[in-house]
């Protein structure tokens, strides 16, 4: 019974993850944040329910040692109330991995858990056409911006691409059970595609390329429908892009080097980097990015990029733990069902542009990819010795392994 509370304590905050910052209470406090506190109160008991803990994948350790490394840092670092903050995320994120890993277990709950926030991801994308429609943009100056209220342009952005790809797993499921609910997950792909080029995100938007890049190659390997209606999606995307796009919109869109923002960029990393040569081995402490910067002549901000701020504030130990964790989660990616391995490719590969644009190393949906590849290639895998199959049976699942369709 706990067990199924935390489950449904988990499925909401994957439900508001989405549009978390538009649901802030006080100063800090978050929906997503007060749901997953009373996940963790209530896992801590269901622990000792009598059920066997599940063993933790390879891919946990060195997350897990990157954490308690963070913690560590406290005892060097520049300031310690924000160590010891971004400390407190860091293990609130550990706890959601662990507990996502402990009670969802089968497939049908993993993918109930997309369905969250798949479900969650219509709120803000109703938000900014809302605003769009009116011609009320979310950032005016300079920059023409749309996004939904209170939720910044590049979280926008990185929310819809991973629902889309959430979308195009599921439209492209021969299990799914109605061919109607397939279209719809197809015409979410397209008014999805519009609201991250609305953001005018240009880590967004490469994501959104890059998607479209692997959806294009894995799907090669389905059936000519899901290729036949990639393509018909892709045109009309593109069509939107060239027709309905604002002109101020497109052009920051369509910016390369001369971009201002990727000049100011460029040398916040740099400064990053001589600063990480001063102190390499530990780094300046979890949380501590914007402090090295403005004391080494910058301005007071993020470095928009996760590996930078990483080998900046955890020094080669710290980037080093980073790194073989998301190394481990995909290489655990080969020799599951074709289905669910372009699944994890969708989610995993595109999100990685946008890694080196935005500060995401400490948000949520970047570590709800990483427990959701963990969790689905621990199911049954394909046999070497014999011929590779599309999908898992039900026999080797135990149920009908998609919550949105019948058994193959």
């Amino acid at each position: 019974m706990l067990r199924n509370v935390v489950y449904g304590l988990l499925w909401l905050l994957v439900l508001i993850m989405p549009w978390e910052e538009m649901t802030i209470i006080g100063e800090m406090a978050t929906l997503s944040r007060t749901f997953g506190l009373l996940a963790l109160v209530v896992a801590l008991p269901a622990v000792f329910s009598g059920t066997p803990l599940r063993p933790l994948p390879s891919a946990f350790l060195p997350f897990a040692l990157f954490v308690i490394w963070a913690v560590i840092s406290v005892f060097w670092s520049l300031d310690a109330a924000e160590t010891l903050n971004r400390s407190v995320t860091n293990t609130m994120l550990l706890g959601f991995v662990w507990m996502i890993w402990e009670f969802a277990p089968s497939l049908q709950r993993q993918q109930w858990l997309l369905v969250a926030f798949f479900l969650g991801s219509l709120g803000p994308l109703a938000s900014e056409f809302l605003g769009f429609r009116a011609n009320q943009a979310a950032i005016v100056g300079a920059e023409k911006r749309f996004t939904g209220e209170n939720v910044d342009a590049n979280t926008m952005a990185a929310t819809l691409v991973i629902s889309m790809a959430i979308a195009i797993y599921f439209a492209s499921n021969p299990a799914t059970k109605w061919y109607r609910l397939r279209l719809l997950f197809w015409a979410y792909v397209l008014v999805a595609a519009m609201g991250a080029m609305l953001t005018a995100s240009r880590g967004g938007f490469l994501c959104l390329i890059v998607l479209g890049g692997v959806t294009l190659v894995m799907s090669r390997r389905m059936n000519w429908k899901v290729l036949l209606m990639f393509l018909v999606c892709a045109a009309l995307v593109w069509s939107m892009y060239r027709v309905i796009l604002p002109d101020v919109v497109r052009d920051r869109l369509s910016e390369g080097k001369e971009a201002h923002t990727l000049t100011v960029r460029m040398e916040i990393w740099q400064r990053g980097l001589t600063a990480w040569c001063e102190c390499p081995f530990q780094g300046f402490g979890s949380g501590t990015f914007r402090i090295v910067n403005r004391e080494h002549g910058g301005p007071d901000l993020v470095a928009h990029n996760a590996w930078v701020t990483v080998l900046v504030e955890e020094g080669a130990v710290g980037f080093i733990l980073f790194l073989l964790t998301w190394v481990l989660a995909f290489l655990r990616v080969r020799g599951i069902p074709r289905m669910e391995q372009m699944l994890c490719v969708s989610l995993l590969v595109p999100y990685l542009p946008l890694s080196f644009s935005a500060s995401v190393e400490y948000q949520k949906p970047f570590w709800l990819i990483f427990v959701i590849i963990l969790a689905i290639s621990a199911h049954p895998r394909r046999s070497a010795s014999s011929r590779p199959n599309p999908d898992w049976t039900p026999a080797q699942m135990g149920r009908p392994y998609l919550p949105l369709g019948k058994t193959p």
